[in-house]
């Protein structure tokens, strides 16, 4: 599609509209929705683990080096701290 006058926004409501009239809403639409699903999981749980693991490990190293109570200080500041 090379048509200038075109949006790109108006291409992608084209191209649902054309799956949809060719393919049905089942089969069209919905197609790779379960890859797409098992996709998703698997980041969200990456960022979950990584993000918690971080967390953690942040706030080991600092309250092992001193013992105050650490976990309201904002978690840049504890990095901050413990990397200066």
């Amino acid at each position: 599609v090379s048509d200038p006058n075109v949006t790109p926004s108006r291409w992608s409501v084209t191209l649902v509209y054309d799956i949809y009239q060719q393919e049905g809403l089942r089969k069209g639409l919905y197609r790779g929705w379960w890859s797409l699903l098992v996709a998703l999981m698997t980041l969200n749980f990456c960022y979950f683990y990584c993000f918690h693991s971080l967390r953690l490990w942040l706030l080991t190293l600092v309250q092992s080096e001193n013992d105050d109570d650490i976990t309201t200080l904002p978690y840049m500041q504890l990095l901050w701290h413990k990397l200066n």
